[in-house]
């Protein structure tokens, strides 16, 4: 019979269990757990209508990121933001239209970077590339 981490362990394909013996000594005494893991505190910076241009993404955390950012670098994220509403609202000809919005993304990584050096590392921080891969990609600013 499989007891709960057996079953979680299956569903991945994993075959052993890490018993807390060998647990403590990986993690120090009074690890917990191993299926209970707090979820990385974790922001995307993104465009949409009408937003602040960044996002927390699925966190247990119960902080606002905007909150722990300067009041430049989110003034600076909503400017960035509300260039993109007049992008994708413009009624510039496609051309035109098509060439302000590659410079706009291109520059999503540095404000990422600012956002990444403001937080710090127990955060990690995306933004959108797909301007570069043409396809719906996130990238990390610093890899987990």
């Amino acid at each position: 019979m499989m007891n709960r981490h057996g079953d979680a362990l299956a569903m991945f394909g994993l075959t052993e269990t890490i018993s807390a013996d060998r647990l403590s000594h990986m993690w120090g005494a009074g690890a917990h757990d191993p299926l209970v893991v707090a979820p990385p505190k974790r922001v995307l910076i993104d465009w949409d209508w009408a937003a602040s241009g960044i996002w927390l993404i699925r966190t247990g955390c119960a902080v606002e990121p905007r909150d722990l950012l300067s009041p430049e670098l989110v003034d600076d994220l909503k400017r960035w933001n509300d260039e993109g509403d007049e992008i994708y609202g413009s009624c510039s000809t496609r051309g035109a239209v098509a060439a302000w919005a590659a410079e706009f993304w291109s520059r999503a990584p540095g404000l990422a970077e600012r956002v990444q050096d403001e937080l710090g590392p127990d955060w990690e921080v995306l933004y959108n590339s797909s301007y570069k891969t043409g396809g719906w990609t996130w990238t990390w600013v610093r890899q987990p």
